[in-house]
């Protein structure tokens, strides 16, 4: 198929098990989001719970924005990524919160 100016035509894979291994290019586009995050108590607004650190997935898909699920950042107060094979972290803040499509 032809591809526009800017556009990724993806090709099926052909045989069985063709496409099942990524391969170390796009290994590239993985990374993993370390994440503090807290509660807040509605009924108490000038209080929260204890600050959790968890972790997630994301990909990057354009130069600067990673898409991950919305229960990764859900009540971050602090991001940071940390691309594949890498072991720098880069500081990141939430552009678009969608828990409806999570």
């Amino acid at each position: 198929p032809e591809a526009m100016s800017g556009q990724v035509v993806v090709q099926p894979p052909h045989g069985p098990h063709e496409g099942m291994i990524p391969s170390p290019m796009h290994w590239r586009t993985v990374c993993l989001l370390e994440v503090v995050s807290i509660q807040w108590i509605p009924l108490c607004p000038w209080t929260r719970t204890q600050q959790v650190q968890s972790s997630g997935s994301g990909f990057i898909i354009s130069q600067n924005r990673i898409m991950t699920n919305a229960h990764v950042v859900a009540n971050a107060i602090d991001i940071r990524v940390r691309p594949h094979g890498s072991a720098r972290r880069f500081a990141a803040k939430v552009q678009t919160y969608g828990p409806d499509v999570d």
